[in-house]
């Protein structure tokens, strides 16, 4: 079996997040700025883990607090802030500025906040698949049938 395959789908997103470190993990990891690990993009989330890009290494198996912005509830018209729980799985720089894209794995993913996060994420799919332009169906015809001169 093949350990890179994924269990679950990942949906693109917009949120804006900050992170800080998991109350057991707090003493580990500590930043000189901390406004550095603000204003992060979670680019995509399923119902496993999410992803994220952000100017700051962080490393491998710490457990963080994502607190995560304008995340629409139940209702689909209230936004607020909600705070998930995850664990790093992978931390990769992708260029020089530096911008890393970390994979998170959350710690409870059957949690309310976390629940929150997938709703929202497959309401905007299934918004955004429903308002994007159907494209156009080949029709099958049998033999011997069609255009008749």
């Amino acid at each position: 079996m093949d350990e890179l395959a994924r269990q679950h789908k990942r949906h693109e997103t917009d949120f804006q997040a900050r992170i800080e470190p998991h109350p057991d993990h707090a003493p580990q990891f500590r930043l000189s700025f901390p406004d550095a690990l603000s204003g992060l993009d979670v680019i995509d989330v399923s119902a496993g883990g999410l992803g994220i890009r952000c100017g700051t290494f962080v490393p491998k198996n710490l457990r963080i607090i994502l607190h995560i912005s304008d995340v629409k509830t139940g209702d689909g018209i209230a936004s607020r802030i909600i705070a998930v729980r995850a664990i790093v799985r992978r931390c990769i720089q992708l260029d020089h500025k530096p911008t890393f894209q970390i994979g998170l794995q959350f710690l409870d993913p059957t949690g309310p906040d976390e629940s929150i996060l997938i709703q929202s994420v497959e309401q905007q799919r299934r918004a955004a698949a429903q308002s994007a332009p159907k494209e156009p169906q080949l029709q099958t015809v049998a033999a011997g049938e069609g255009r008749r001169a």
